[in-house]
């Protein structure tokens, strides 16, 4: 379908050292790795296509926090600074997670993973929709990431060029806090100034960070 193709965007537009991995989530006992870890595009194609829908009560939170612990877990050249950005597409209805939002966003806190939210909500009821747009949007609130709720199959096409976008055009600043302040979680608050000519500018940021505890 059109998220299909839109991932399969995603994954064209990677470039030749981008490792990229795929994850099929359904309940807590069914969240399964469809691709690991490869720079292949077309292994990761492949498995895109291979992607299918299932019904059943969704682990939102379980599956965020497995391939959140995953990424973060890769290693890299410890001269190269990696990204590590996650695409969650659900309805963002967690309905048989294990892991609690807690646990989740102390997790999130401690790596430098990027959270970007595709949800689609109309089979939810009103009460589903409030708590899962709540959810998507903490996530992507708190990671510096960004959140879509697509309304058509042209929505996702046009979501797809705009993770893109984000991804390739982010800067990454940083600082080391004091030696005494390692167990905790430090907020942090990014400003900026407008264009010479006024255009406007918007600074999308993670909230802050700071170690699993």
């Amino acid at each position: 379908g059109a998220i299909v193709e839109a991932s399969k965007n995603i994954v064209n537009a990677n470039k030749e050292s981008d490792e990229t991995f795929l994850v099929r989530f359904i309940s807590s006992d069914k969240i399964e790795t469809v691709q690991e870890f490869t720079s292949d595009k077309r292994l990761l194609l492949n498995g895109l296509d291979s992607l299918y829908i299932e019904g059943g009560p969704t682990a939102v939170l379980d599956a965020i926090y497995l391939t959140a612990e995953h990424l973060a877990q890769r290693k890299s050249d410890a001269e190269q600074l990696r990204r590590k950005d996650l695409i969650l597409v659900t309805d963002g209805d967690d309905r048989s997670s294990f892991y609690t939002k807690d646990k989740v966003f102390r997790l999130l806190a401690s790596t430098d993973t990027q959270i970007f939210t595709i949800g689609f909500m109309t089979d939810l009821k009103p009460d589903q929709r409030e708590k899962a747009i709540k959810l998507l949007g903490q996530l992507a609130r708190e990671t510096g990431g960004r959140t879509f709720f697509p309304r058509s199959a042209l929505d996702v096409e046009r979501i797809s060029t705009e993770i893109i976008n984000d991804i390739r055009t982010q800067y990454v600043i940083g600082y080391v806090p004091a030696a005494d302040s390692k167990n905790s979680v430090h907020k942090t608050v990014v400003s900026i100034t407008q264009g010479a000519n006024q255009e406007q500018r918007a600074a999308i940021t993670r909230v802050g960070y700071g170690p699993e505890k």
